[in-house]
């Protein structure tokens, strides 16, 4: 997993000489005692299925695709929630022992949930999910208690890796993406030339549907449905299942 770093130690000097091996794009292999950044980090794979998730989004198409791919690795101990109300609800009602929290929620910010869930759930570890990639959001999500800052950009499998390291124990993960040009402007004019399957194969993607499921329902093999998504995700200019929603939400692809 590229561009995967791991934290250890929090004081300032730190992070603010990480910044500039981060700035440079410098490879920092082992330097000092505080900090360890491998660049590749071993696969680790805790019991998943065991574990119990709280993923929280109020965008209806990333929480699906996230539920649905934590499913496909094996998770099943799944809740979800899609506002902070909610999410503040299951927090001082249930035990977990990670929750996704989207930053940005429509009746609050995922970042205040912190205090909540070390107050009531302690041992729950966090990670931030967002597409903001901001030096001060990473190092706010840090001191208020996030384990992990994932980026919305990043691939899927990439999401899921993360989590199972949070739940393997650790101090802090940071998962880095290239940048990807957001300077669209939403227009229910764009065309994206979408074929009808493939249309009818984004409808699945949103109902949280896998590609083996998909691939059941309309009787061709995965194979043929990985293609159908290959296309799909070319011709949104998508690097996965999560922004591929994004975008057909934002831009309102027909019959989306």
């Amino acid at each position: 997993m590229r561009g995967a770093r791991r934290w250890f130690g929090r004081n300032h000097s730190t992070r603010r000489t990480l910044r500039s091996y981060w700035n440079s794009r410098t490879t920092l292999k082992n330097w000092g005692r505080d900090l360890y950044w491998t660049g590749r980090v071993e696969t680790i794979n805790p019991n998943i299925s065991h574990s119990s998730i709280l993923v929280v989004d109020d965008h209806e198409v990333v929480r699906t695709g996230l539920i649905a791919a934590l499913q496909s690795s094996g998770a099943s101990r799944l809740t979800q929630s899609s506002s902070f109300a909610e999410a503040s609800a299951r927090l001082t009602s249930e035990s977990f022992d990670v929750a996704i929290i989207d930053h940005h929620l429509g009746d609050g910010i995922g970042l205040d949930l912190a205090l909540l869930a070390t107050a009531s759930n302690p041992e729950c570890k966090l990670a931030l999910l967002t597409l903001e990639e901001e030096w001060q959001l990473i190092e706010q999500s840090q001191s208020m208690g996030f384990q992990a800052f994932i980026s919305k950009r990043c691939e899927l499998r990439e999401i899921i890796e993360t989590v199972k390291l949070v739940l393997a124990g650790g101090d802090f993960f940071y998962l880095r993406v290239p940048q990807i040009s957001r300077n669209r402007e939403p227009s229910e004019n764009k065309s994206f030339k979408l074929t009808r399957t493939e249309l009818s194969i984004l409808s699945d993607l949103a109902d949280g549907s896998s590609t083996r499921e998909i691939a059941v329902k309309r009787c061709n093999s995965e194979a043929t449905i990985k293609t159908h998504l290959t296309s799909i995700y070319r011709k949104l200019g998508a690097r996965n299942r999560i922004e591929a929603l994004i975008i057909a939400r934002d831009f309102n692809v027909k019959n989306f």
